[in-house]
């Protein structure tokens, strides 16, 4: 009769037929004629017979076994000391051949929970571990059950309520194994936004809802505590009252941060910026404060905006609106027909504004300066151009990029997509009020000793050469080169910007940054110690700003989606105008000059990077973030 081996081979048990056997082990060839070359310490069971009917009769044998009775009688013998197969198998069958000691250790590791192998032997468990085992094959049972079901019903598109809320609290970052597995299986790679949509789909999130600003988990209001704080403030007693001449901003801008005043006074013209003071009203550790610190920005979506204070605070009392008694920090400064600055000072103040004007009324007024005020924008546009020359000429990099004005209504029913003008007079004209500003800020703070953060950028390592500010491939071309700017405790220059000293005070209402920074200043120019150390602001600065990057790109991410959603309802009959971004893999990138959407162009022809060309829509995937175009 052959001689047959049983022993452990990959992850499981092995049978074959002794061919040869010397003192390093034996050779043996399995049922489909592999052969194995096998340790004698790898040896489980050596049996006498052939492997068809040795398989069998182990099978046979097998199913004879009661495992937990054979445990049972260990137990109610308190027997539970590790014991080989043949001892076991003489226990149970009265027998102790080969086959029957196999038999039991095959049901044994089949089942694994009566016994624990401990190499060629097993051990009986003890009543607790055995429960406990049980218990946890019970739930193992039941999650794997769940889990199934919930992959059933994703595939099916079937979300009832329960389902949707748990979706919506694992999409938000809420842990729940069981459906991150079963999404995996049912909707594979990019599970998230495709869980995302398809509660889009089902009605259980609005049609405005995004799968960046789902996982954002923004706040839709402030606490009832913070809300309760806000509308207990008041203006501050009443001083001598300031009269600013006008606002610009947007039109449906609310958060409405700063005012602008200009005069001649001899052979200068003295130039008053006027910030709304928050440090009027918020106090450190206060609830408003604390809450603004967690929100560290208003962030501003195609759908509306998320303020960082409470909109009683930063839309109503703490707002620069024409007609109405506000607190603010006034900066004047006195500046040369050349733009440069003779002196200035910066004072707390009650001031009002007697004007409020959108862009697009102060570049008329600008084109046509048909009123004072005509006059006093004419003035400060030539100062504003100065001032940026005198930027330049110490290396500022200006870049003026093309935006677009994103408005989405009726929950993505209705879309708008408005090209905002770089090189529009009124933009420049504030722009510039506003680094002024905040480097007169940093310059009053460097010569006081105030504890202030400054904004510092060291200069590319190699030079950029010729730059064209309205040029989209500059962009694409110079990220990899520029420097990122960085806080620091002592004023150093900002190549990017091209000064000497930098910080950022200059929007309070929508910036806790600034609006901390303001603190400082303004208890400086009462008189009072500053509120916080140069460390302290420092460590709140450097938390929040990690804050500013996830709100700047979600603001992108989610712009981008709407985007790509008012590029796919336009014609795809109809060329469309489009800027060449940049060179890519497979063709160029473009960005639409109707909306701003970005996306591939496949051309294999040579095409100028920052050209114009003339593309039809061959595929928008606003869901993938996708957007497909071929030359006209």
């Amino acid at each position: 009769m052959p001689t047959l081996i049983e022993f452990f081979y990959l992850d499981g048990i092995h049978l074959a037929e002794v061919t040869t056997r010397d003192a390093k082990g034996l050779r043996a060839t399995d049922a489909s004629g592999r052969q194995h070359r096998v340790a004698n310490d790898r040896v489980l069971f050596e049996h006498q017979g052939q492997l068809e009917g040795a398989k069998a009769r182990i099978e046979t044998l097998s199913e004879e076994i009661d495992l937990p009775l054979l445990w049972e009688t260990l137990l109610d013998e308190e027997d539970l000391a590790t014991k080989s197969a043949k001892a076991l198998a003489e226990s149970y069958f009265g027998e102790v051949s080969s086959y029957h000691a196999s038999a039991i250790f095959h049901v044994a590791l089949e089942d694994r929970l009566h016994f624990r192998r401990r190499g060629k032997e097993l051990a009986p468990r003890n009543a607790e571990e055995l429960d406990e085992l049980r218990k946890q094959r019970e739930a193992e049972a039941a999650a794997a059950a769940e889990r199934q079901a919930l992959k059933d019903a994703l595939e099916r598109g079937e979300v009832d309520a329960e389902l949707a809320t748990r979706l919506q609290h694992h999409l938000r970052g809420q842990p729940d194994r069981a459906l991150k597995e079963a999404l995996e299986l049912a909707l594979g790679g990019e599970a998230s936004p495709k869980a995302h949509w398809l509660l889009v789909d089902t009605g259980y999130l609005p049609k405005s809802s995004t799968p960046e600003l789902l996982a954002a988990n923004l706040p839709t209001t402030h606490p009832e505590d913070v809300k309760a704080h806000a509308a207990g403030l008041a203006l501050p007693p009443k001083e001598s009252l300031e009269e600013a001449s006008f606002s610009i901003d947007d039109p449906d801008t609310r958060e409405v941060d700063d005012a602008l005043s200009v005069k001649q006074e001899g052979a200068l013209w003295c130039v008053t910026i006027d910030i709304a003071d928050t440090a009027a009203f918020v106090q450190p550790n206060d609830p408003v404060d604390g809450e603004a610190r967690l929100r560290s920005t208003t962030i501003y979506l195609p759908t509306g905006m998320t303020p960082m204070l409470p909109e009683y605070l930063s839309c109503e009392l703490g707002s620069l609106h024409a007609g109405q008694e506000r607190p603010a920090l006034r900066t004047s400064v006195w500046l040369n027909d050349e733009g440069e600055v003779e002196r200035f000072t910066m004072e707390a103040k009650r001031i009002r504004v007697a004007r409020r004007l959108d862009y697009e009324e102060a570049d008329q007024l600008l084109k046509e300066p048909t009123d004072e005020v005509g006059e006093q924008l004419a003035a400060l546009y030539r100062l504003a151009l100065k001032r940026q020359e005198i930027r330049r000429g110490r290396g500022a990099l200006l870049l003026a990029r093309k935006e677009w004005k994103i408005k989405v209504e009726d929950e993505g029913a209705s879309i708008s997509a408005e090209p905002l003008d770089a090189k529009s007079p009124s933009r420049l004209l504030v722009a510039e009020m506003m680094i002024l500003t905040n480097e007169l800020a940093a310059t009053m703070a460097q010569e006081a000793g105030l504890p202030l953060i400054y904004r510092t950028q060291d200069a590319p390592l190699e030079a950029l050469g010729e730059i064209k500010g309205d040029d989209p491939a500059t962009f694409f071309a110079l990220r990899k080169h520029i420097k990122p700017a960085t806080l620091s405790l002592h004023a150093r220059p900002h190549w990017g910007l091209g000064l000497e000293a930098y910080t950022q005070v200059t929007s309070p209402l929508r910036r806790y940054g600034d609006m901390i920074q303001q603190r400082q200043l303004h208890a400086h120019l009462l008189g009072q110690a500053p509120p916080h150390a140069a460390s302290e602001l420092l460590e709140v600065l450097a938390g929040i700003e990690a804050t500013e990057q996830q709100a700047k790109r979600l603001e992108a991410a989610v712009k981008q989606y709407w985007m790509l959603e008012y590029a796919a309802r336009l014609s795809k009959d109809e060329p469309l105008a489009a800027q060449v971004v940049g060179k890519v893999k497979g063709g160029y990138r473009v960005r639409l000059d109707s909306c701003g959407a970005e996306g591939l162009l496949m051309e294999s022809a040579e095409l100028s990077v920052g050209g114009e060309v003339r593309v039809l829509l061959e595929k928008v995937r606003p869901r993938t973030g996708s957007l497909r175009a071929r030359q006209v």
